[in-house]
């Protein structure tokens, strides 16, 4: 019986410097891609401050409101009047299930509530909003346990 000598001239291509190549890519993206939550509604046009400043990391996780320049509330999908007292009402109980998932956390944490809501509000309000908008969801948020606030601004391109 005679055996077949494996053919000497098949090649195989060496994969390694293309599974390398893939990694510094993914790793590249990874690192200038931004994930930031500060974005959340580019439609919104933030007024400009000489001192707005870059935010220091919250302990919590923020809450993001976003006023247009009518004066809503964008938020998830929807669009609220905040003025209006029948969307103040949808404001108030979003507000509050808002403040019941970070009560959970927070005794999760091993921190009592007492004082109040250590998750930052941060308002979103286009440079064209009515500031009693912002008024009136601020007083909201504090009927609904939070303390902490933070309104966004752009600092002026130089």
């Amino acid at each position: 019986m005679r055996l077949k000598r494996p053919d000497s001239n098949v090649s195989e291509m060496d994969m390694t410097p293309m599974i390398d190549m893939t990694f510094q890519l993914i790793s590249f993206f990874m690192f200038v891609v931004n994930f930031n939550n500060d974005l959340t509604n580019e439609t919104i046009h933030l007024p400009i401050a000489e001192l707005a400043k870059p935010v220091d990391k919250a302990k919590l996780e923020p809450l993001f409101l976003n006023v247009n320049k009518t004066g809503m509330l964008v938020i998830v999908g929807e669009q609220l009047q905040v003025q209006d007292p029948n969307d103040m009402a949808k404001i108030n109980a979003y507000l509050k299930r808002e403040a019941a998932v970070i009560k959970v956390n927070m005794a999760k944490a091993g921190k009592a509530a007492a004082e109040g809501l250590e998750a930052t509000v941060i308002i979103r309000a286009d440079q064209h909003a009515q500031y009693g908008v912002v008024q009136d969801l601020i007083r909201a948020c504090r009927e609904a346990g939070f303390i902490k606030f933070s309104l966004r601004a752009e600092r002026q391109a130089k």
